[in-house]
């Protein structure tokens, strides 16, 4: 078996090996909703947050009350950050979580003291210190120092289109999150299937 390790594998890399398979689990990127001033400076995503990539103090809004958006808060309070405020479009918070766990995290957002959640609620505009939000047609404007997008993620899969594309690999698997991103349970589970099939 050849592992090359720190080594990007490109459409380019791939061609020079000439692989009879290929397995591609290129993951997920964070979606960047179309909302007026996203491109702030002070505008984050959940995962630069989570792999502690910035540093951040005050008041933060967290748009998207899904999975992510919830650990995310929760993350930040634990790294003393606050308040914290969750923006949710829909009147459900943790999206398609399971049952006991969803139990789990929605109780401790819910219950904390620093944390506020706005459902049915959306983010019109992000400004230099505040953010316009809006519910059931009405708008507000809330003072904020930091914003978290953390709004869902979309398949990585720039390089399985290309292959396919190109149409020189015999068998082509896209597995995990580069095919639909959900939990790693799915993503072990397809990755087993395909490495059976090879």
């Amino acid at each position: 078996m050849d592992i090359r390790l720190g080594k990007e594998a490109t459409q380019t890399v791939i061609k020079k090996i000439k692989p009879h398979a290929v397995i591609l689990a290129t993951g997920a990127t964070p979606i960047i909703p179309f909302i007026s001033g996203v491109d702030k400076p002070h505008v984050h995503t959940a995962i630069e947050t989570l792999d502690q990539r910035v540093s951040l103090k005050g008041k933060t809004v967290v748009i998207g009350g899904g999975l992510v958006g919830l650990e995310t808060a929760l993350f930040l309070i634990e790294n003393h950050v606050s308040p914290i405020i969750i923006i949710e479009p829909t009147d459900k918070l943790g999206g398609s979580v399971g049952l006991r766990m969803g139990w789990y995290v929605r109780n401790r957002i819910t219950t904390h003291p620093d944390i506020e959640v706005r459902t049915e609620t959306t983010v019109e505009e992000i400004k230099d210190d505040s953010i316009i939000v809006q519910k059931k047609g009405e708008f507000e404007e809330l003072q904020v120092k930091n914003v978290i997008l953390a709004a869902g993620m979309g398949s990585n899969n720039t390089l399985a289109e290309a292959l396919k594309a190109e149409g020189t690999i015999e068998e082509l698997y896209v597995v995990g999150d580069a095919n639909i991103p959900r939990t790693m349970k799915e993503a072990f589970e397809e990755a087993a299937l395909a490495a059976r099939r090879i």
